[in-house]
Parts: C-alpha cells; sequence; structure tokens
C-alpha cells in the first residue's frame, strides 16, 4: 500500500511533468484530482486538466475525458462527445477504449448500433495487450458465436487468460466451463468450487450464490449447509436475488442457521421487489394475508 508520503510525492512528480506540458504528466494530475490522491477531490479541475492532455493527444486522457462527460462527473452530461473521444482513444488503441467501445457495440449501449463482428474485433485488439475484461468477453463471443464461429477450445483459453489475469467475471465463467463441461472438456466439480470461491473472493455475486449450492448439495465438496448459509449471506450483500430466495429457505427450515420465520419474509420480499418469480410470489401472498403494511 501506498504510504501518504509517497502518495505525496507522486502527485509532485505528475504535477512538475503537467508543468513541463507532458500529456502523460496531465493526465495523471488529473486522475489525482479526480481520485482525491493526496488532494481534495476536485471534479471540475480534473476535467479542466484532462482537456488539456487530450489537446495534446493523449489516448488515456480521452477515454478518461469520455467518462467523465458521460456520467456528467465535473462537467456537463454530454454522450455524443463522449463517445467521439472514446472512438478516438479507441483508435489510437488504448485498450481501455478499446474494450468499452467493444461493449457498446456488443450490447448496443450509449446510441450504438449492435454490431457483434465489430465488437469482437474490438475486444480482440484489447485482449492482445492483456485487458482481462477484454479477455472474458473475448470468451463470450467465442463460446456463443457472437460475431465469430463458436470455439469452444477458443473460449476455455481466453477465459482461462481472464481469469489468470484476476478478471472476477472470467474466474466466475470458467467455474461454469468446469462445472457444465465445454467442448471436450470434461466436468470438474471441484475445480469449479475452486473457482467459485476465488472468484466470490474478489465480490462476485453469482460465485458466491453458486458456491452456497454446492456447499448445501455437496457438490465438488463436502456438504455443509453452515457455510452454504454464509456463502448465501455474503451473495446476498453483493446483491444477488437468487441467494435472498435460498438464504430465506434455510431461515424457514433452519438448516444451517437458526429459523427465523420474520427474516425470511424479508429476504422473501427484497428479492420480490427487485424482480425476482419467488420473491414476488411471496409478496403477492403476504400481502393477502397482511393487508396492513405495519403487520
Amino acid at each position: 500500500m501506498v504510504s501518504d508520503e509517497e502518495a505525496a510525492s507522486k502527485v509532485h512528480h505528475y504535477a512538475k511533468m503537467a508543468c513541463n506540458s507532458s500529456s502523460l504528466g496531465l493526465t495523471l494530475l488529473g486522475y489525482v484530482y479526480l481520485d482525491g490522491l493526496s488532494v481534495e477531490k476536485d471534479a471540475h479541475r480534473a476535467v479542466e486538466i484532462l482537456r488539456e492532455a487530450v489537446e495534446k493527444g493523449n489516448p488515456a486522457a480521452k477515454s478518461s475525458l469520455s467518462y467523465c462527460l458521460e456520467r456528467g462527473i465535473g462537467t456537463k452530461h454530454d454522450r455524443a462527445q463522449s463517445l467521439c473521444l472514446l472512438q478516438e482513444s479507441a483508435g489510437q488503441g488504448y485498450a481501455a477504449a478499446l474494450f468499452k467501445l467493444g461493449c457498446y457495440h456488443q450490447y448496443g449501449q450509449a446510441g450504438v448500433t449492435v454490431d457483434a463482428a465489430k465488437a469482437f474485433k474490438l475486444f480482440l485488439e484489447a485482449s492482445q495487450q492483456g485487458h482481462p475484461a477484454a479477455m472474458n468477453q473475448l470468451a463470450i463471443s467465442f463460446q456463443h458465436g457472437r460475431g465469430v464461429a463458436v470455439d469452444d477450445a477458443e473460449a476455455l483459453r481466453w477465459y482461462e487468460r481472464a481469469s489468470a489475469a484476476g478478471d472476477r467475471d472470467g474466474i466466475y465463467h470458467l467455474a461454469l466451463c468446469f462445472r457444465n463441461g465445454i467442448g471436450e472438456t470434461a466436468p470438474d466439480d471441484a475445480r469449479a468450487v475452486e473457482l467459485y470461491r476465488k472468484s466470490g473472493e474478489l465480490g462476485h455475486p453469482q460465485a458466491l450464490y453458486n458456491l452456497g449450492c454446492c456447499y448445501m448439495n455437496g457438490v465438488g465438496v463436502a456438504k455443509d449447509s453452515q457455510k452454504a448459509v454464509e456463502c448465501y449471506r455474503k451473495a446476498v450483500e453483493h446483491g444477488d436475488m437468487d441467494a435472498h430466495v435460498n438464504l430465506a429457505k434455510c431461515l424457514m427450515t433452519g438448516d444451517g442457521v437458526a429459523a427465523d420465520q420474520a427474516e425470511a419474509q424479508r429476504h422473501l420480499i427484497a428479492a420480490g421487489e427487485n424482480g425476482h418469480p419467488t420473491g414476488i410470489s411471496f409478496a403477492k401472498f403476504h400481502k393477502m394475508v397482511h393487508p396492513n403494511p405495519s403487520m
């Protein structure tokens, strides 16, 4: 972890570089004000500095300013200008911009027309630079034939690369490959559990939920309902609705945890409020039985 003294020294160095009209120095100084690194956060100042770096053609600054314009951080929201800068940054080969623009084309975001073939090319270019999240998206493209012919072997290879690079989604998807099998790779429940755990440690909601299911059913690991409940609780903290439902079931039956009908109801209602079918059904039933909200 960087000490306050080291951080302050870096800020001083970036400021000195910026004074010498270095586009890299300006970009890094913009990050400093954007994140509040040893200085008070100042999004407006960050945007001003990033604009200077953009004028000097820095692709990282273009990507960061694009983000600020997209979210209205330190400046007025401007989706058109945001997209323009992102495209310029990607055109200069900046990995983060390539990845984000790839997502836009893959999912039709930010007013961009869906173009799976274009998305694939962008993910590939970013992946070749070692961008972890792009590797995961590239693997998805190979697995599901998005913009490229289905190739399970290539999908597995890129999931493994994304996993090795620490991308939690890549780790999770690799776990699914081992859980279900992919191409010529046979299912390996123990390996899947190992990967669910690794992804869960990085806060992946579905990985935590699936790990809980493995513990509950003894899949790839010794059956342990208490550990299952622990996993469900962690998944709930990260917003997984299936975990709300499974945790509610455990609380109703006292499986792995002391029975608590009131808490079980709270989890089912929470799931229903977020669109989970089981939660919705329970919420309707609960409303019929208890029409008075205070009950």
